[in-house]
């Protein structure tokens, strides 16, 4: 069976730019992850409340209408949802990202990154969330 998981692990896979969002999830989805996508913030609140607690990681876009991917995780973190995020910016150079990378540079890609980074960097974040919280049996 190779060393697949029987349940793939869901991302939530945040981004107002529809083709950079059906990359991402292409990218993720042939790399085995089970894929949800949202175009917005408003959009993937409503999923994480609506009950998607298998949700195992948030990639999510800095720079959106509305809310921004930093509120965004503002307002989840209030809401008492504690979910590991990947914040993705085309924004190189800016404070933001900077500040982002100098404080916990494995949760920022800046655009355009390769499949190969997005994934090395999913499955970095999510071994180390489940070494972490390791499931009790």
């Amino acid at each position: 069976m190779g060393g697949a998981s029987v349940f793939p692990q869901t991302v939530l896979v945040v981004d107002d730019e529809p083709s950079a969002r059906r990359f991402i999830a292409r990218v993720l989805m042939r790399s085995g992850y089970h894929v949800i996508e949202a175009g917005g913030a408003r959009a993937a609140t409503e999923l994480v409340e609506s009950g998607f607690d298998a949700i195992r990681l948030i990639v999510c876009d800095i720079r959106m209408p509305g809310t921004n991917g930093l509120d965004f995780a503002n307002d989840l973190a209030g809401m008492g949802f504690d979910l590991p995020i990947l914040y993705v910016s085309g924004l190189a150079g800016s404070a933001v990202v900077e500040g982002i990378a100098k404080s916990n540079p494995r949760v920022i890609l800046v655009k355009p990154f390769s499949a190969n980074e997005l994934l090395d960097r999913v499955r970095e974040i999510l071994k180390e969330e489940a070494l972490a919280s390791p499931k009790e049996s």
